[in-house]
């Protein structure tokens, strides 16, 4: 698959999951708050209280499972690392750490997705609209911040896949802070 579409599907699955944490009742709960154009959005949809609870729901829901997911990746990464430090590294059990990590990563990826379509449902087709398209613009929103924001040794790495690997060793050092 395409490494660029799955870059922007996670981008845009992030944005649209990002839509939902910024509807009232759920602002405590962690992860994004979909910041101001989360909050126009959200106030432009013109929700009713269901609507709004429903989407609290499903928002929590989600959060619950993403952080559960992240922490089982975080964990794979760590023994990947691990197992890069070895004396004699074994290749099969690298690759085979990096095929799990990837099916974690798309698991995630699919629950952005399921969580999408479950918000999507809960709309009207003017509220799907309306939604589709500021979801459009915070996407570009978003990808044009992202270009500003990283250097050119910065997306070298996160397109070789280098930055991940070159952590330092989190028994000895404090850990690098995560890529995008």
């Amino acid at each position: 698959m395409n490494l660029r579409w799955m870059m922007s599907t996670t981008v845009t699955m992030i944005l649209l999951t990002a839509m939902a944490f910024g509807q009232q009742g759920a602002q405590n709960a962690p992860g994004p708050t979909g910041g101001a154009m989360g909050e126009r959005l959200m106030q432009e949809l013109k929700l009713t209280d269901q609507q709004r609870k429903e989407i609290g729901d499903l928002r929590l829901e989600m959060a619950k499972q993403s952080i559960a997911q992240q922490a089982k990746i975080k964990t794979a990464r760590l023994e990947l690392a691990e197992l890069f430090r070895a004396d004699s590294p074994d290749k099969s059990a690298i690759e085979k750490k990096v095929d799990e990590i990837s099916q974690l990563q798309t698991q995630m990826r699919h629950a952005r997705i399921d969580h999408w379509f479950a918000v999507n449902r809960l709309l009207s087709a003017d509220q799907q609209k309306i939604w589709k398209r500021m979801l459009g613009q915070m996407w570009m929103q978003h990808r044009m911040n992202g270009m500003q924001s990283f250097g050119r040794g910065a997306q070298m790495r996160q397109r070789s896949g280098m930055g991940r690997m070159m952590q330092r060793d989190p028994r000895s050092q404090a850990p690098m802070p995560e890529g995008r």
